[in-house]
């Protein structure tokens, strides 16, 4: 080869590969919801110029990608003469970090599931929540349920056990007036494990060196359990499916780094379903900012609801209400201006709450409020 002869060296043809044959190139994670398959399927039509990668094409809807990270098939090829299209494998690609891609004009989407069709017009909900090889059922139709129950049955073995009563070390009492959640039974399971103690709330910040008044600590924490074993949420029937959030924080509280502690709440209606504590990942300088990082978490995690309850059907008509009980945090967050002399939190903060995209603070989705009444519920 004139190369070999040039440079006295062999060339690597390692890269080379059939034409026509099955590739499966990686999707990356960001890409990819979290239960989809890792690649997709595609047919090997070449080599780009520009870089180190191959040009595949998916047939099914025409999009050419460049990718290094491909798995061949090559016993397998694709069968051009029987399967008929209108292949295009020229089309002009944008510049990607490891990938560009080109895609013909999207079709017509495909028409709702009559299935689903039919539930949103006649007002019923059933939902599916699946954990590793339990599911559980819910929803307003009892029909629906059997419905389901006998298709799965078909397809797996599967045990039918009623109505729930226990998942996850959470207890579920079903009754007329509603339903009523509480951790009794893994309450009491803690208290007969010491080895465990510090691995509760606080305590385990102190781990790693614990000391005789972190023990003592532990304990008062185990007697706090061991007084409210019977401790619960009530979920009673209601109309009201408002989303509503609570935030505070204390400020400075841990007494060694001087770090502040966040929390929210969220209610749906007359019921708290979703809450956090957590310390700051910063040093705050003053209530006010405290405050303000903790209402940055609070409609992050605002803003998520919201996207889930849309997949849910549950879609949050005007604003959600996040309610703050600083009035100087609320000023900081409505106000660019004092942003200025702010540039030492976090830049993610900031924009969270001023970021004028549909989905933060100013738009007409969240709005935050001072909350003058008592806490409803303590979340530190």
């Amino acid at each position: 080869m004139p190369q070999e002869a040039w440079s006295g060296f062999k060339p690597s043809v390692s890269h080379l590969r059939v034409f026509g044959s099955i590739a499966y190139a990686h999707v990356s994670d960001e890409k990819r919801p979290k239960l989809d398959d890792k690649s997709e399927r595609y047919i090997f039509i070449g080599y780009d110029q520009s870089s180190k990668g191959y040009k595949l094409y998916n047939p099914s809807n025409g999009k050419i990608v460049i990718s290094r990270d491909v798995e061949f098939d090559e016993e397998s090829s694709w069968e051009w003469k029987i399967q008929n299209g209108d292949y295009n494998f020229n089309p002009f690609f944008d510049d990607e970090e490891e990938m560009m891609q080109r895609t013909t004009p999207p079709p017509t989407p495909p028409p709702q599931n009559p299935r689903v069709e039919e539930i949103n017009k006649s007002g019923d909900i059933f939902f599916v929540c699946l954990y590793v090889d339990d599911l559980i059922l819910t929803g307003n139709n009892p029909k629906m349920f059997e419905e389901f129950k006998k298709e799965m049955a078909r397809e797996f073995e599967m045990t039918d056990i009623g109505l729930m009563s226990y998942y996850l070390g959470i207890e579920v009492r079903q009754m007329e007036d509603g339903i009523f959640i509480s951790q009794e039974a893994y309450a009491k399971e803690i208290l007969k494990r010491p080895d465990i103690l510090f691995g509760v709330g606080l305590m385990s910040r102190y781990m790693e060196a614990p000391t005789t008044s972190h023990l003592k600590v532990a304990k008062r924490i185990l007697w706090y359990i061991k007084g409210t074993l019977d401790y619960g949420i009530m979920y009673s029937s209601s109309q009201d499916f408002k989303l509503v959030g609570y935030c505070d924080s204390d400020w400075a509280g841990d007494k060694n780094d001087r770090k502040s502690t966040t929390g929210f709440v969220f209610y749906m209606g007359n019921s708290a379903f979703t809450w956090n504590s957590k310390k700051q990942p910063i040093v705050t300088l003053s209530t006010c900012e405290a405050e303000y990082v903790a209402a940055t978490s609070c409609v992050c995690h605002a803003i998520w609801l919201r996207s889930l309850l849309m997949e849910l059907h549950q879609t949050q008509d005007g604003h959600t209400k996040i309610l703050v009980d600083n009035k100087s945090a609320l000023v900081l967050a409505k106000n660019p201006v004092f942003h200025e002399g702010q540039s030492r939190l976090p830049s993610v903060s900031w924009g969270t709450l001023v970021d004028p995209r549909p989905s933060c603070i100013q738009s007409s989705a969240l709005q935050m409020f001072l909350f003058r009444g008592e806490i409803l519920i303590e979340i530190l």
